[in-house]
């Protein structure tokens, strides 16, 4: 691959240019105040050094995703069964948040209510991706649309934002693809879908579905501790960045000791204001190219898993401990170079056409 042209271009340097600032700052602040961090050093290597930043390299690769043809096979059977098991800790285990606002359970690090909202929203945007290629026939529509029941119950369940944001954005471009191709067949299916997904929830008590959601979203305060330390966390993160502007203050957030769940604002918090204004351009970079390739290519659950990371990287991301948010950043790159490899294709024989 050339290195202008490519995969290694100006996005690629910025990446390793950020993490070759990024590192020092990590080698700084666990050998010299690890007993200030709220994690053990070890992980910091494992999770950054390791899987954020060395295997983010090889996710800088000419991979086609959408020639692969067991993928959706083998992700749906995983998403099921996740799905599955999701559902059954949630009936068997809720914790007393059943009693307010779902069932916001907690497993452990790994099996979280982020973690599965994240699966939720997974299984309902590939089944709309299925039915946006005409995937779905007439005797699996049912099994289907119980899938899409257990992926929602999941969902709202777990209440988490980031989740709950990605699957409606991602639902909404589906939809405004179909309306734009005049696919009206289509989403007679899907609205059949939901009022189907909707009957089933009401069924299981899960009634006031749209306050519950609007209610994470905007309520603050003593019934929603988590967006109360969310705001906390960026409040106490911009004012150790504007403490240091130049070179940055601290690995975490000084006060409750983690990533501040926003990787712009830990990018400034961590690194100043120029790790910050870089770690800034390769984010916007990676997301106009993202962007070019969902609306410019046919909808694929893979862009649009990838389309996530971008959301979660605001919401709940880290630069150290998301090593899955620093492969979407690459992946997009990949695949908009595939796109325009495919467009500069396919652009010899537009010519060829026109001019015969």
């Amino acid at each position: 691959m050339k290195w202008k042209k490519g995969l290694y271009g100006l996005p690629f340097l910025l990446f390793l240019f950020f993490w070759c600032i990024y590192c020092v700052r990590i080698a700084h602040d666990t050998l010299l105040s690890a007993d200030e961090l709220g994690s053990s050093p070890a992980l910091y290597f494992n999770f950054a050094i390791l899987l954020s930043f060395i295997t983010s390299i090889g996710c800088f690769t000419k991979v086609a995703f959408w020639k692969w043809r067991h993928f959706h096979k083998s992700l749906l059977v995983i998403l099921v069964s996740l799905n599955a098991l999701i559902f059954i800790s949630v009936i068997t285990a809720p914790t007393d948040y059943i009693i307010e606002r779902g069932f916001r359970f907690e497993g452990n690090e790994r099996l979280n209510p982020i973690t599965s909202g994240m699966i939720a929203a997974f299984l309902l945007v590939f089944i709309f991706v299925k039915v946006y290629n005409g995937q779905i026939t007439a005797k699996s529509a049912w099994f289907y649309l119980l899938l899409a029941a257990l992926s929602g119950v999941n969902l709202v369940t777990t209440l988490s934002k980031g989740p709950i944001l990605f699957a409606v954005l991602s639902m909404l471009l589906v939809l405004l693809r179909l309306v734009s191709k005049g696919a009206i067949k289509k989403l007679l299916v899907i609205a059949m879908g939901v009022l189907g997904i909707a009957a089933i929830m009401n069924y299981f008590g899960i009634v006031d579905i749209v306050g519950l959601v609007l209610e994470r979203f905007i309520g603050i305060g003593e019934r929603d501790d988590s967006t109360a330390e969310r705001l906390m966390l960026y409040n106490n993160a911009w004012k150790q960045f504007l403490s240091s502007p130049l070179t940055g203050d601290f690995l975490e957030e000084r006060i409750l000791r983690i990533y501040p769940h926003n990787m712009i604002l830990e990018s400034l918090m961590a690194l100043g204001i120029f790790g910050g204004l870089l770690f800034m351009l390769y984010y916007f970079i990676s997301g106009l190219r993202l962007a070019t390739v969902l609306l410019r290519t046919n909808v694929h659950i893979v862009s649009l898993i990838i389309f996530y990371g971008f959301i979660s990287s605001m919401i709940s991301g880290s630069l150290s401990m998301g090593p899955e948010i620093w492969y979407c950043f690459a992946f997009a790159h990949v695949f908009y170079y595939q796109y325009t490899l495919k467009k500069q294709q396919l652009l010899p024989v537009q010519n060829h056409i026109s001019d015969t």
